[in-house]
């Protein structure tokens, strides 16, 4: 949960009882909407990680990123999808105690609802009208015409389409906010430029990693070391070879050594007489057939710099954040006239 939502709850709860209770059911819808998605990603295979609720709505992280079109289009219809459910439950509530006036005014008046039932009606129309109908990415609306769009010219073009129109949705939206003025136009415009940005990176980094193996972006040019090298050699071998990383290996172990995270002790001695595995960090090591994407999100999730290559016990070289930058490069220059 993140911390605005806290401080939100807590301002609500100064304006007095029925906008604090609004707010709850407000993000109780929220909250399904998410969960809603979550469900259908997990059916078509994707591990959702969490969920960060927001003043504006919330988030669900999946571990793994979707191209395919089919899914996206099921799991973004899966939120806005549940809150049309809720609004003609409600609705048929309405229809058979008489109180549809009272629904369709909870979203004429310009005022927070008294109802519980009239709350309920306006969170879960709003949530999924906004939603579904709001072509920006990364609201579910962006993503499902983003599938659409995709089953005709691809994933990556689609998605350029959509920041195109997400770009132009938000200037609007904060020109509207300012114009009004309202502080809430001018919060999602903002929301929805800055993700907007991010989710074309993320797909093109997606696009471009995912063809590629471990073998497409391994250095063979690397230092190892045995594990009873001291530091002093070490060192001073990399220095005289401009390398900042080395390899060790003890037993079936493997670690490496990463110069851009040592710090210099103060004990000069004691660090010449240690060897370079006692500064060293265990790491799992990679295969060469691995997918370039999912060494990317393993290194980041675990904050490496450098991962060694291995086949049967043998050190084939190094992967660095660096050379799958350069291999990123290389693929945009030659996809460009896809992109």
């Amino acid at each position: 949960m993140h911390f605005t939502f806290l401080f939100l709850l807590f301002l609500m709860a100064l304006l007095g009882l029925t906008p604090l209770i609004f707010f709850i059911v407000l993000f109780a819808s929220v909250i399904a909407h998410e969960f809603s998605h979550s469900i259908v990603a997990k059916y078509r295979g994707l591990e959702v990680s969490r969920i960060i609720l927001t003043p504006i709505g919330g988030i669900a992280f999946t571990e793994d990123i979707t191209t395919d079109a089919k899914t996206e289009l099921m799991v973004s219809f899966a939120g806005p999808g549940f809150n049309f459910l809720v609004v003609a439950v409600v609705w048929m509530w309405g229809v058979f105690s008489g109180n549809t006036q009272l629904l369709i005014s909870s979203l004429t008046a310009g005022e927070i609802p008294e109802s519980i039932f009239g709350m309920i009606f306006y969170s879960n129309f709003v949530l999924g009208v906004f939603n579904f109908f709001m072509p920006a990415l990364p609201l579910d609306g962006g993503r499902f015409w983003r599938s659409l769009l995709a089953l005709k010219i691809g994933y990556l073009r689609a998605t350029r389409v959509l920041i195109n129109v997400s770009m132009m949705v938000a200037f609007l939206m904060f020109l509207a906010g300012v114009l009004l003025p309202s502080f809430w136009l001018m919060l999602i415009a903002v929301f929805i430029y800055f993700f907007a940005s991010i989710e074309y990176q993320t797909i093109l980094l997606q696009n471009c990693l995912s063809s590629s193996t471990v073998k497409d972006v391994m250095q063979e040019h690397f230092l190892e070391f045995d594990e009873d090298v001291l530091f002093e050699r070490a060192v001073n071998e990399l220095h005289e070879k401009r390398m900042y990383f080395a390899v060790i290996k003890k037993g079936s172990e493997f670690f490496v050594f990463d110069v851009n995270n040592f710090e210099v002790l103060d004990d000069t001695v004691e660090l010449w007489q240690a060897k370079i595995i006692d500064f060293s960090v265990p790491v799992e090591p990679l295969s060469p057939d691995e997918s370039a994407m999912d060494v990317f999100k393993k290194m980041a999730k675990q904050g490496l710099n450098v991962v060694p290559v291995q086949s049967r016990g043998k050190v084939l070289g190094i992967v660095t954040r660096e050379s799958l930058s350069l291999e990123l490069k290389f693929k945009r220059i030659l996809n460009a006239e896809n992109e």
